[in-house]
Formats: C-alpha cells, structure tokens, sequence
C-alpha cells in the first residue's frame, strides 16, 4: 500500500473527502494525499465525478488547465485499517471509546458489505507549463484509527495533517491531541480549520501545545469548488468558506531573506523580505496588495498601489484573484509601461505550489525589475525550487 518513505511524506487528511484545493497548497512539498473518508454517499464513482467538476470550476474560473483528474484505479491493501481494532484507549474515556464505538463500530467488522478499501485518484497539477502529478488516497477508513495503524505498520509519522472542521479533531483537549501524546505521533505541520458558519470552533485556530507557531495563514478557503453537497460532505456556509491555518511545534524554518537575480541582466531581481509591506514600502514604492490589507495599512488604490482584486476579469471572489505566475506578468508589464526604474513591492498571491516560479519569471524575462515580496510566515516561501538561484 505504501511504503514508509512514501507515507512520511504525505498529507495525512482525515476526512478530506473531496476537498481538493489542499493538492493547490502543498503539491509542491508532497506527491501524495492520503485522505481516509468515511461517507455513505462517497462512492468511487461519485467521487471521480465530483473530482472531475471541481477540477474544471477551477480551470473555468483561472482560463487555463490548472488540476486535472486523470484516472482512479482500486489498489489492494497489504492490511485493511477496517478489521483491525479500535484505537488503544488510553487516551480515551469510557464515556468517549463507547461513543466512538458507537459512531464507528460497525466499520471495524470483517465481512460486512462495503466498498474497496482504497481507491487511488491521479490529478496532474500544471504551473505556467510545468506539471507534476499527484496522488490522492481514498481510504474508506476511520481517519483516527488509521493513523494509528498505519503509524504502526510503517512506523514513522507523516510530515503533514491536515484536520479541517472533523467537528472534534481540531480542539485544544481533543482525542487527536492526547492521541499526539500518548503515541508520539508528531507530523511537522498541523493544518487546522473551520467552518466560518460553524459556531464555537474558533479555538481551531488557536496555538496551542505541542502546536503552538503558527507558520501559514491560508485565510478563507473554499473547498466546495462550485459543487453542491449532501449533508455534511463539505463546507455548507454561505459563502462557503474555511478559515484555515498551519502550525508547528517548533519555528523550524529561518526566516532567511534572499535575492534571486537574472543570469543575463543584473538590473532584474526579486526578493524576498519578511514584515510588513506598510512598513517597508516608502510612499514613492509602487505596491501591488489585496483590498483588505490596503485597507489596514490605510494606502488607497491609486497610481501608486494597485489591488489584486482590480487586475482581473470576473472570477469566483471566494478564490485567489489571480494565479502568482499571472500575478508576476501583471507586474511586469505595468512597471514597464507605466513605471520604469521603480521600486516594486508586493503581498503574496495565489496559490502555496505555485511558490517555485518566481526563479522561472526572474530567469526568463528580459526587464529591468526591482520586486521586493513581503511575507510574514515562513511557509509563505521556504521551497527548495525559490532558492536554485542565490
């Protein structure tokens, strides 16, 4: 099934179910989703469809194949999470493991009639012509428990989890930390959310021990990608949005300024600083940033300060306006026309695998450049494809 190289470096995604704006934000650091779902209503079948449909909201709203879904194949399973027991309860209640029996037991009894175990989806992901292929893992499995054993089969702990509004995953107390604890089972990176219409789950996005930096802010995330859902398959808010969040235990990533130049004319570059783009930025400074934040920094749109959100025909507002490689042609061209030998500064746009271009962008133009690029967490930028150029 997997080997423990390939499980290490996954995103681990208990109850992913068909969320796929998840491969948008880490295609670039993995080449495998595991997704264990547990759903009456997510057959293979259905969930190809839905893939195939959320794929093309995508491609629709950006003009360009940017996720596509080419296949799904069963794949057997050296062991079946489903006829193991339920998790060692020691992290658990009484009150809790018979609850949790209750919601789940009957997924854990050989021979009752089900789906596969495992359906394994391919997504080929495409950045300003270069693609990578991903691999999603629909395991009908419960998400806790499968951790649990795969963490003991493989025995290492994937980089990533990503717990989304599971309802009771995503708490300070909740049985996925003391289940952290007590089996120290510890991924690098905690992606935790919820649903903006969900009362009372606000503390998802709290630090709090063993978690308690908070390296990335996705901000409002949908999930839902144009396709109605069943109950609560997906985010049901209106609009449908995520708050979402990645934590680490420790700041493990420097916060190292770098400068990316062009081989063949000194007077292009970009570069990567850490703060405030309000800060930074001089009032002779051409910036390039998102209405919400114009608003906090108090800079207006005019000739100067340009909105993401101004630069784009009419898209989905509950996506990024513009894709990063869009984002950097924009600029381009404006500081050539309207701007030559200023300054630029700009926020980060887009999606987090989309973060390598910027060697692409530098590389292969021909302009004289000056791009400053604010950031405020490390996850915004650290990439081994950014940094090829020094």
């Amino acid at each position: 099934m997997f080997t423990s190289s390939e499980f290490r470096d996954c995103v681990y995604y208990p109850g992913a179910g068909t969320d796929i704006q998840i491969i948008l934000r880490t295609s670039h650091r993995t080449s495998r989703i595991i997704a264990p779902t547990l759903s009456s209503n997510l057959t293979t079948e259905s969930a190809l469809e839905i893939f195939k449909s959320k794929c093309a909201f995508l491609n629709r709203n950006y003009g360009c194949t940017m996720l596509e879904v080419l296949g799904v194949e069963h794949v057997k399973l050296s062991f079946d999470p489903r006829d193991r027991p339920a998790p060692t309860p020691t992290y658990m209640t009484q009150h809790e493991l018979r609850s949790y029996w209750e919601a789940f037991g009957i997924h854990f009894t050989p021979g009752v009639s089900r789906e596969p175990a495992l359906s394994r989806f391919l997504f080929r992901r495409t950045v300003a012509g270069r693609s990578r292929i991903v691999e999603w893992y629909l395991l009908r499995t419960e998400g806790l428990a499968t951790l649990q054993v795969l963490h003991q089969e493989l025995r290492t702990v994937p980089r990533w989890i990503v717990t989304i509004q599971t309802g009771v995953l995503e708490r300070p107390s909740s049985l996925l930390v003391r289940a952290m604890r007590a089996l120290s089972i510890y991924p690098d990176i905690w992606v935790r959310g919820y649903w903006t219409c969900s009362a009372g789950n606000s503390d998802a996005l709290e630090r709090f021990d063993p978690y308690s930096h908070t390296v990335q802010d996705f901000g409002y995330y949908n999930s839902r990608l144009g396709v109605e859902v069943e109950g609560s398959e997906d985010c049901p808010c209106s609009p449908p949005l995520s708050r979402v969040k990645a934590f680490s235990r420790v700041r493990s990533v420097e916060s190292v300024e770098r400068t990316i130049r062009c081989d063949h004319n000194p007077r292009r570059q970009l570069t990567i600083r850490f703060g405030q783009i309000e800060e930074l930025a001089d009032e002779e400074c051409i910036v390039f940033t998102g209405r919400r934040l114009c608003a906090t920094a108090r800079r207006t749109p005019d000739h100067l300060v340009y909105c993401w959100e101004d630069l784009t025909s009419e898209r989905d507002p509950t996506l990024a306006p513009l894709t990063l490689p869009e984002a950097l042609g924009r600029i381009d061209q404006i500081t050539h026309d309207r701007h030559p030998g200023k300054r630029i500064f700009m926020t980060p746009v887009g999606y987090e695998d989309e973060i390598g271009y910027p060697v692409d962008f530098i590389r292969n133009g021909s302009a004289d450049l000056d791009l400053t690029v604010v950031v405020k967490h490390p996850l915004d930028v650290i990439d081994s494809a950014l940094y090829e150029l020094s």
